[in-house]
């Protein structure tokens, strides 16, 4: 399998992107300026099923918003080789490891089904909520929201995986 890059999908207008954005759950009810200002530096992607987005200890560059398709979280283990964690699909995030040192992927990404995403630059991310501390302080909230709900997936694929009678 190969790692995929970023491959841009058509190109749109910028009130279709921002559109766009303005549907995912991340950003619902953000403050509209808060909203354009992400609208102005996102790009919209497409990945093939069976690539790799990223792998676990690569630097984590890009914060990813799924629009369609579907992405599975694993990590390997020697013994066992890939372990999923969890399916990612439409109104999904993948990318907070971007935003806490040291910057660092903690999973696999592997695309599923034909994925479509928007996607950020994490250091200009990190730079706008540096330079817009209100918006830096609601876009962690919700980031900090998606690190409690992926500890929480964990937690019960934990939970599973050891209630089983030995």
């Amino acid at each position: 399998m190969e790692i995929s890059s970023v491959t841009l999908a058509e190109s749109l207008s910028p009130e279709d992107l921002r559109g766009m954005l303005a549907e995912h759950p991340l950003v619902e009810n953000m403050d509209p300026r808060h909203l354009q200002m992400m609208a102005d530096i996102v790009q919209r992607a497409h990945f093939d099923a069976g690539h790799y987005l990223f792998r676990e200890g690569e630097p984590a560059e890009r914060f990813y918003l799924i629009t369609k398709g579907s992405v599975m979280l694993e990590v390997y283990n020697a013994d066992y080789g890939p372990i999923s964690i969890q399916n990612l699909g439409s109104g999904d995030v993948m990318g907070w490891s971007g935003f806490i040192p040291p910057h660092h992927w903690r999973f696999d990404a592997k695309v599923c089904q034909p994925t479509d995403a928007l996607v950020f630059d994490t250091q200009l991310l990190q730079r706008m909520c540096e330079v817009h501390t209100d918006f830096g302080y609601d876009f962690m909230k919700r980031v900090a929201g998606l690190v409690e709900q992926r500890l929480n997936a964990t937690k019960e694929h934990l939970q599973d995986a050891y209630s089983r009678p030995r």
